[in-house]
C-alpha cells in the first residue's frame, strides 16, 4: 500500500524535530478498553497532517489524540488526527523497533494553527 503523501501533490513541509504527546485508545472486547499514552517525536509537518516516529504503531485509520509542539518546550492542545500510513524501522536488536506513522489532521480549523510552526522551525 502506497503512503497517502505519495497519492497527493506535496504541500509545503516544515521540519519540527520535538517531542509530541499523545494518547489512543483500543478495544479489547465489547466491554474493555485499554489507553496508551507516550511521547512520539514530531518529524515534520504540513497543513495536512504530521508525521510521527513511535514507539508503538497505531492501526491504519485509527484515530487518537496528539498534542502538537507550538515552542520549543510547549505543546498545544489536543488535537485528533487518523493514521494514513505507517513504516518500521529497524533501531537495534536491544531497543526493538520504531515507526514511522503519517497521520491527517481531522479538523481543518487546525491548520491555520500551523503557521506558528513555522516561526519556531
Amino acid at each position: 500500500m502506497a503512503p497517502v503523501h505519495h497519492l497527493h501533490p506535496r504541500s509545503q513541509r516544515v521540519p519540527v524535530m520535538r517531542p509530541c504527546p499523545y494518547e489512543m485508545s483500543r478495544f479489547l472486547d465489547e466491554k474493555s478498553v485499554v489507553f496508551n499514552q507516550g511521547d512520539a517525536l514530531a518529524v515534520n509537518i504540513s497543513t495536512r497532517g504530521i508525521l510521527l516516529l513511535m514507539p508503538q504503531v497505531p492501526d491504519l485509520k485509527q484515530v487518537f489524540d496528539i498534542r502538537v509542539p507550538i515552542a520549543v518546550n510547549r505543546v498545544g492542545p489536543p488535537t485528533v488526527v487518523e493514521t494514513c500510513w505507517t513504516r518500521q524501522i529497524s533501531i537495534d536488536a536491544a531497543r526493538g523497533s520504531m515507526h514511522f506513522v503519517g497521520v491527517k489532521f481531522l479538523f481543518p480549523a487546525y491548520t491555520a494553527s500551523t503557521a506558528r510552526l513555522r516561526a519556531i522551525a
